[in-house]
C-alpha cells in the first residue's frame, strides 16, 4: 500500500513546535485515515480527509483534482496572510482581518507555523514577529482556535 504524511496539515502542535501530522493510506484500492488519538486536526484538513474520503470516484485523477483544489485553497490563503501582514503594520482594520483569518478560516495553527518558519522578507521582519505575537497571544486569549473534535 501507499501511506504518506501531510506534515503540517493538522491541529494544534504536540509540544515540540511542529503541528501534528495526519497520515493517509491507500491500500486496495481504498483512502482512510491513520492518525493517533491526540491530533485534533484543524477544521480545514477535516474538510479535506472528508473530502477525499467521501469521494464517489476514487480514480486518481478525481483525487488529484481534489487535492491540487485544496492546495490552492493554502496558496490563497497563505497569499492572504502576507498581505493582511504588511497591512496590519499600519492598519488597525488589518490587524484584525488578520485575527480573524488565523482564528476563524479553519487553518490557523497550520498558516500560523507556516509564517513563523518561513524565510519570507513579509513574514521574517521584526515588525511581522511583534504582529504574529500579537496575534497568537489575543487567540489564546480568545479561547484558542476552532478545531474540529
Amino acid at each position: 500500500g501507499i501511506s504518506g504524511s501531510t506534515s503540517g496539515m493538522s491541529g494544534p502542535s504536540s509540544g515540540d513546535g511542529q503541528p501534528d501530522s495526519l497520515v493517509l493510506s491507500a491500500r486496495s484500492g481504498s483512502l482512510s485515515v491513520l492518525r493517533s488519538p491526540s491530533t485534533r486536526p484543524t477544521a480545514f484538513c477535516t474538510k479535506w480527509g472528508s473530502t477525499l474520503l467521501e469521494s464517489r470516484v476514487k480514480t486518481p485523477q478525481k483525487l488529484r483534482g481534489y487535492i491540487e483544489t485544496f492546495k490552492l485553497k493554502i496558496i490563497h490563503e497563505l497569499n492572504a496572510l502576507k498581505r493582511l501582514m504588511r497591512r496590519a503594520e499600519t492598519d488597525y482594520y488589518a490587524l484584525y482581518s488578520l485575527f480573524v483569518l488565523v482564528k476563524d478560516g479553519g487553518n490557523g495553527p497550520v498558516l500560523l507555523h507556516t509564517a513563523q518558519t518561513s524565510a519570507d522578507e513579509t513574514l521574517a521582519s521584526d515588525n511581522s514577529k511583534s504582529i504574529l505575537n500579537l496575534i497568537i497571544e489575543h487567540i489564546a486569549y480568545t479561547g484558542g482556535f476552532c478545531v474540529s473534535e
